[in-house]
């Protein structure tokens, strides 16, 4: 026997059974999006740091290495030795000069020496050896930054006490230490305390960037890493 009095739904019913469920859909579908750009905010965010951190590694490890002496124990107390000569003179190894000339640069140098007599320019006609002058710098090409390295070994300087000129700058074409991936916007290298100079051998480098994706542009999220680096060998004569 048919039950006559079974009904199904009605459009009205139908209509609003739609649209909860789109309503429901749609919430859904919102929260995976919104969980999707924060997971890949975070891997950006990730990958950003992992990639200053690394290039600001190798800027500390080769900045670590400046003043290194081929002879350290020779060079012990020899700038308080030629101050106390008459007249006292000015004792210049290669390796001293570290310098931040201007914003986003500091010059260095390693492995020099004097080849003089007691390591001391006394007469000014001491032959000083080659040293290995270097520079690292922020460099920026086509509104993107990098940071550069130029590394050059400098002539054998003979005589005199004027301290060694530098064979490199803060423009001295170099290598590019840091991903073509990242833009560098930001790069200095300060004196810590109790430092006043960034030649007295404590530096707190600052690196900041952001990514760039494959056209070249800008992404939005920008980080800042920092180390502090303490120059193994110290000033000569100190």
């Amino acid at each position: 026997m048919l039950m006559r009095n079974v009904r199904g739904f009605s459009l009205i019913e139908l209509m609003i059974s739609i649209s909860l469920g789109l309503l429901v859909v749609a919430g859904a579908t919102g929260l995976i999006v919104n969980i999707n750009s924060s997971n890949a905010s975070t891997v950006e965010s990730a990958r950003l740091t992992q990639e200053l951190r690394a290039t600001l590694q190798v800027i500390a490890d080769d900045l670590r290495r400046a003043r290194r002496m081929n002879d350290p124990f020779a060079a012990i107390g020899q700038g308080a030795l030629a101050a106390a000569q008459t007249p006292a003179v000015t004792y210049y190894g290669p390796y001293d000069a570290i310098s931040s000339p201007s914003a986003g640069c500091i010059l260095y140098t390693y492995q020099g020496e004097e080849a003089n007599t007691a390591n001391i320019d006394t007469t000014g006609t001491g032959s000083r050896t080659v040293s290995n002058d270097r520079a690292i710098y922020l460099a920026t090409n086509a509104g993107v930054g990098s940071v550069v390295l130029a590394s050059s070994v400098s002539a054998a300087r003979t005589g005199g006490n004027a301290p060694p000129a530098a064979t490199v700058t803060c423009a001295t074409a170099g290598t590019t230490l840091s991903s073509n991936q990242i833009d560098i916007t930001f790069l200095t290298f300060a004196p810590v305390a109790p430092s006043t100079t960034v030649g007295q051998g404590t530096i707190a480098i600052t690196l900041r960037g952001r990514l760039r994706n494959r056209a070249g542009e800008n992404l939005a999220v920008t980080r800042s890493v920092t180390q502090i680096v303490n120059i193994r060998s110290p000033k000569a004569g100190s």
